[in-house]
């Protein structure tokens, strides 16, 4: 009989986990290694990959961030910009075999509770991709779980028969503006409409100008994504889109627009043409996000995407829920 255990990864495995992540139906270019090694440094956290092995194969695993502050040591499955993590487990059998699928999923999400569930960690989350639907073993478990939501629009067939009358009506209008769009690597520009963005709504940007510059840089020499600004005739930057891909779909994982120049429709208008130029390069679907926002969905909704459900699940230990309570610090993390 194959012995199967759960154990930490090493630095050397970073491409064992790559491989294992690209075949999986929940992996996203957010569990990929150089995504994962990058943010820990940003922001200061301890990555842990725990891989479960069946002999010498990795067939499942789950990465943290995992950080502490005073008596209090918590881990979570992501950070700022990083909307998920957690879980990935090599295609289970075809669906004809729903006995075996559940035996098999359930053997390694139970596994590795095990092995993140220890005394030293007194609060863990993880958000999950849309990819692990079943989360049972964790309710059975004693975790907390909690339904989120994205949006994913199909790239398949024609852009415009999909959008909505009226969305379909501002792209028109925005592209007869003389509007221009182009890739581009002008952070300063982006940046500056990002912070507009979240000023209008009187909050901070989740990270600033220096970590988005570092992760760009980070996407470009991993041909993992690109930017594209839309200007006007007189080459002000009026709306920004920040995409990255991985071997299944496309993201969109950065957006901004400047508030002076609404009325132009411009982010409607540049969101079009991305999809237009990922069709061309043979990308069948977005994941969009913002579906948890609801300042945000109004907008993304006029393009007809189909609402998705995704899963975050924790759990909390005394000291974790006392955490809380006492330190206002923990409360104002992102987990």
């Amino acid at each position: 009989m194959i012995q199967a255990c759960v154990r930490d990864l090493e630095n050397g495995e970073a491409e064992l986990w790559d491989e294992l992540v690209s075949a999986s139906p929940q992996g996203t270019i957010f569990h990929n290694y150089f995504w994962l090694e990058s943010n820990s440094k940003l922001f200061n956290r301890e990555l842990k990959i725990f891989g479960y092995f069946k002999g010498d194969i990795l067939v499942g695993g789950c990465s943290l961030y995992i950080a502490e502050y005073k008596l209090i040591k918590f881990a979570s499955s992501t950070v700022d910009l990083t909307p998920y993590g957690g879980l990935v487990f090599n295609q289970l059998p075809s669906s004809g075999k729903i006995r075996e699928q559940e035996s098999m999923s359930n053997e390694i999400i139970n596994a590795i509770i095990k092995s993140i569930d220890v005394p030293e960690l007194s609060y863990i989350k993880l958000t999950n991709s849309p990819g692990l639907i079943d989360i049972r073993p964790f309710s059975r478990s004693g975790w907390k779980s909690r339904v989120l939501y994205t949006y994913y629009f199909d790239l398949n067939g024609e852009i415009d028969l999909k959008i909505s009358k009226k969305t379909r009506n501002v792209v028109r209008k925005a592209a007869k503006s003389r509007i221009t769009i182009k890739k581009s690597r002008d952070v300063d520009a982006f940046y500056s409409m990002y912070a507009m963005t979240f000023e209008r709504q009187g909050l901070k940007p989740p990270a600033p100008m220096g970590h988005i510059e570092k992760m760009i840089e980070l996407i470009d020499a991993k041909a993992a994504g690109d930017m594209w600004i839309a200007e006007t005739d007189s080459g002000v930057a009026v709306a920004a889109e920040i995409f990255i891909w991985d071997n299944k779909r496309a993201y969109r994982w950065l957006a901004a627009s400047n508030p002076n120049y609404r009325e132009i429709g411009a982010p409607s208008y540049l969101l079009h043409e991305v999809f237009q130029h990922l069709k061309e390069n043979g990308f069948k679907e977005v994941n969009l996000m913002a579906a948890n926002t609801p300042n945000l969905t109004k907008f993304i909704s006029g393009f007809n995407p189909r609402l998705v459900p995704y899963y975050s699940v924790e759990k909390k230990s005394f000291l974790g829920k006392l955490g809380e309570i006492c330190y206002p610090y923990l409360r104002r993390l992102r987990l």
